[in-house]
């Protein structure tokens, strides 16, 4: 276990923070809301926001903004962990589109994309890490998707 701002991953939640708050006022600051577009954004909002609920709520006290996992804290791999294993990751870009969509906002859209890049990298951070806490990892690893769960 590393400790410390930067040993735990620090830099990942910040550029994770800057690009949210980005896309958030990427939005209104440069598109607009229609009918067509307030219809169409919605699914993609409430599976995102019903994904980052169902994986905040299976994590319990294990929860953490890092890639660095809690020390003692176990593997779960169950609920929406068992069919994707970044669920929390996953919400925030199906919260990016729908919030890009909704707004149709290019500039939205394009730090979604960037919020993509970033969760991959970061996942990838974080999986490294989990896989020498919990030599179990890589099985699991090996049979759930890491974001979309139609995708392998």
């Amino acid at each position: 276990m590393t400790s410390g701002f930067i040993g735990r991953g620090g830099v990942w939640v910040a550029a994770q923070t800057v690009l949210l708050v980005t896309l958030a006022l990427a939005g209104p600051g440069t598109g607009s809301v229609s009918w067509a577009s307030a219809a169409v954004s919605v699914p993609f909002l409430v599976f995102g926001a019903w994904l980052g609920v169902a994986g905040y709520r299976c994590l319990g006290s294990a929860r953490v903004a890092y890639p660095e996992p809690v020390l003692g804290a176990p593997l779960v791999t169950s609920g929406i962990y068992a069919r994707v294993r970044h669920p929390l990751y996953a919400a925030l870009l199906w919260l990016g589109v729908g919030w890009s969509v909704l707004w149709a906002s290019a500039t939205a859209g394009a730090a979604t994309l960037l919020l993509f890049v970033l969760l991959v990298a970061k996942a990838r951070s974080e999986e490294r890490r989990l896989m020498r806490l919990h030599p179990s990892y890589v099985d699991y690893r090996r049979r759930v998707p890491a974001f979309f769960p139609f995708l392998r």
